[in-house]
């Protein structure tokens, strides 16, 4: 896997009412994705006892100044998106990277918010998972709360998933992450939590989206014996927050991909209708 690139964050700070500043002490793990044509592709899980949970997804592709791209947080009260900068030292089996992410755009409670983001991430030499740490104070801010919407709509979704597993406990518990398009307006990241094994997979799978999430219960088989297999299977949301406060379905959502079991890569679509 040759690339790597990270930006994630938890808010650990608040906003100061008068001066309209974030105060950002960002924590998250990541895991490499896949390759797309605008270069390689990162995401994981945020996290925050005090203001919850969220997810990043991030893009970033080589340049002789060593690597540059988009990455976005996402959150129920909202979204930061920053240009990324980074420089490359390897340390033995490891690599470290010092982060610059200038943030340019920003959605819902975070909304107007402006400035630079510093830190550093270490990760893998194989460039396979990571962690890492930013900080900095953002200005400008002048967002709103979340809002779910006002009359119930059936969103009608066809979306695409591009994932890969985070982690692998000895009792078969597995944590996935991706990035997901089509599914809710914007960038989205995906974080699923459940027991698999050679043959199928079952538990929760949460969409971080801007401002809000999707939550529910999945179950997948994957059929064939070789490295590579056909999956299909179900998503039920049962629950939504933020913006999409009582999202849920009526019947279930299908999932149909494929599972890379060497290299721990998935691709799934996504279809079928969200009542909002």
């Amino acid at each position: 896997m040759a690339a790597v690139g990270v930006l994630g964050g938890l808010f650990a700070g608040a906003e100061n009412a008068s001066a309209r500043t974030i105060n950002v002490n960002a924590v998250a793990h990541v895991a490499y994705i896949g390759t797309t044509s605008g270069g390689f592709q990162w995401a994981g899980p945020v996290t925050d006892p005090a203001l919850g949970n969220g997810g990043v997804q991030a893009a970033l592709r080589l340049v002789p100044t060593g690597y540059v791209g988009t990455a976005t947080i996402v959150d129920p009260s909202g979204s930061l998106t920053g240009a990324v900068r980074a420089t490359v030292r390897r340390h033995g089996q490891l690599v470290r990277f010092g982060l610059t992410a200038d943030i340019t755009v920003a959605t819902g409670r975070f909304a107007g918010a402006r400035g630079r983001l510093t830190g550093t991430a270490l990760v893998t030499a194989t460039l396979a998972l990571g962690s890492l740490r930013l900080h900095g104070t953002l200005h400008g801010a002048v967002g709103r709360s979340p809002a779910p919407p006002a009359a119930t709509i059936v969103r009608h979704v066809d979306g695409r998933v591009l994932a890969a597993e985070l982690s692998l406990a000895r009792n078969g518990i597995v944590t996935v992450v991706g990035s997901v398009i089509g599914l809710v307006p914007g960038p989205a990241v995906l974080v699923e939590h459940g027991r698999a094994t050679t043959t199928s997979a079952r538990g929760t799978l949460t969409v971080f989206a801007p401002g809000g999430t999707l939550t529910g219960v999945f179950a997948v088989r994957f059929r064939g014996t070789s490295g590579v297999r056909p999956e299909t299977g179900t998503w039920t949301i049962t629950r939504g927050s933020g913006d999409l406060s009582g999202a849920h379905t009526t019947s279930a959502i299908a999932l149909r991909g494929t599972r890379n079991l060497v290299v721990e890569q998935i691709a799934v679509r996504i279809r079928g209708a969200i009542i909002l």
